[in-house]
């Protein structure tokens, strides 16, 4: 069996039970340092919210803390950054291990801390908008127009999509340039 299935099973098995892992790297200091052991559950999806530290799988697995989401191609996607990195990226649901419960430190267990850096603000209030926009979206869908899109539809996404895309634009400017630039091609479908 090759290594690459043996990842697969291994990210099957942790989405569905959860997981012990080895904290490395620094991308996440001061919240979680390197040895740092962290208890991973799975979660829905949908109860994923920024602030929340997430494991997910970038070909090798990589903790971060959710900033954002969005819906691109009628998938949801997450803005992810680690609290010590310069840039952003993006994720999908798909990809997703599970939600970081407790931290195990050399001092002992801890719950992840809920950090809200300043600069992050705005990412948070981002989050709240675009989380009010893919439930109204969706039951106007669902409920409305029978699970069909319309012209209707398509014109307030693209109002709403403008909207949040210029005022993460905004957001990103200074802080995430070398990264920033995936996100100003990422449009919604």
């Amino acid at each position: 069996m090759a290594q690459e299935d043996i990842n697969q099973i291994r990210n099957i098995y942790f989405k569905l039970k959860g997981g012990v892992f080895n904290f490395k790297g620094s991308s996440m200091e001061p919240v979680l340092k390197e040895g740092d052991i962290l208890r991973v559950l799975p979660i829905n999806t949908a109860n994923i919210r920024a602030g929340d530290i997430v494991v997910f799988n970038r070909n090798v697995l990589v903790c971060h803390r959710i900033l954002g989401r969005f819906k691109r191609d009628d998938k949801l996607c997450f803005l992810e950054k680690g609290d010590n990195s310069s840039g952003a990226g993006y994720i999908s649901y798909e990809d997703i291990i599970g939600r970081v419960k407790y931290i195990i430190t050399k001092n002992g267990l801890k719950k992840p801390p809920f950090v809200i850096f300043r600069k992050n603000i705005l990412f948070f209030a981002l989050d709240i908008f675009m989380g009010i926009y893919i439930e109204f979206s969706d039951f106007l869908k669902n409920k409305l127009f029978l699970g069909k899109s319309n012209k209707f539809l398509k014109f307030l996404g693209t109002i709403i999509w403008r909207v949040y895309y210029f005022y993460f634009k905004l957001i990103v400017k200074d802080r995430f340039s070398a990264a920033g630039s995936v996100f100003f091609s990422v449009t919604p479908k």
